[in-house]
């Protein structure tokens, strides 16, 4: 059953980056503006994913058998590519769609260490921790962003229903400096609706009621790409 997901998988990513290919260089699409107001002070990032070229591949094999769960596939592999063409041609939306659909991206494109946690009180996790800890809370399926655990479902049952996906709301954002941050809302759209209103044709349609707290990613531009640098939920409500 996971082959079978992971051959469907590879198909859509060499669909999509066959796409990015041609479109390389030419990415015409504006950028969204900067938000005003300055993030709290991070960490200096890392080590450069120039630095770390080729660890993602060595899962499986000497230097990275004590993680058996993190088996290189073809399908990683074509999201790599897509993650390195998408750095080549600027454009961050595509990149982070390679980020969110492979853990060997994610190894390649985070910094040495990630805040993770709570906005105002968050820790620091080690890159290996992060990764292997599947700590990434999206996910893409059918081209529509999901949380985390919708694509471990999916994995994991080969019957599995789309209408129990739990899709999620993005928005991106590009400071001066070409710091990327991506804000995150998990909820019920009108998709999730049975039957969904007759007017949808395609897409979420509105988002009926938020589910959790949200959050945001934070990147860090780097002298060739982009790495994440900081995993924020936004504070549960206090009542």
């Amino acid at each position: 059953m996971m082959a079978k997901n992971i051959g469907v998988a590879a198909q859509r990513l060499l669909v999509a980056f066959t796409a990015i290919a041609l479109a390389a260089g030419c990415n015409a699409e504006a950028r969204d503006q900067a938000k005003d107001a300055e993030r709290e002070a991070l960490p200096e990032v890392g080590s450069t994913p120039e630095d770390r070229e080729g660890i993602g591949n060595t899962a499986g094999t000497d230097g990275a058998n004590d993680r058996p769960d993190f088996k290189v596939t073809e399908s990683d592999r074509l999201s790599l590519d897509m993650a390195r063409q998408a750095c080549r041609a600027n454009d961050f939306k595509t990149f982070f769609q390679a980020y969110a659909r492979s853990w060997l991206v994610r190894e390649n494109y985070t910094a040495e260490t990630v805040r993770f946690g709570e906005e105002g009180n968050t820790r620091d996790k080690s890159r290996r921790n992060y990764v292997d800890g599947q700590l990434f809370p999206i996910g893409i399926l059918d081209n529509g962003w999901v949380t985390a655990e919708t694509m471990r479902q999916f994995d994991a049952d080969p019957e599995f229903n789309w209408r129990n996906s739990r899709y999620m709301e993005l928005e991106f954002n590009t400071a001066s400096d070409n710091r990327q941050r991506v804000d995150y809302q998990a909820g019920i759209f009108e998709r999730n609706l049975d039957p969904p209103p007759p007017e949808l044709e395609e897409g979420l349609g509105a988002m009926i009621e938020p589910i959790g707290p949200g959050g945001y990613l934070l990147f860090y531009p780097t002298d060739t790409c982009w790495e994440l640098v900081q995993d924020a939920s936004n504070p549960v409500p206090r009542r």
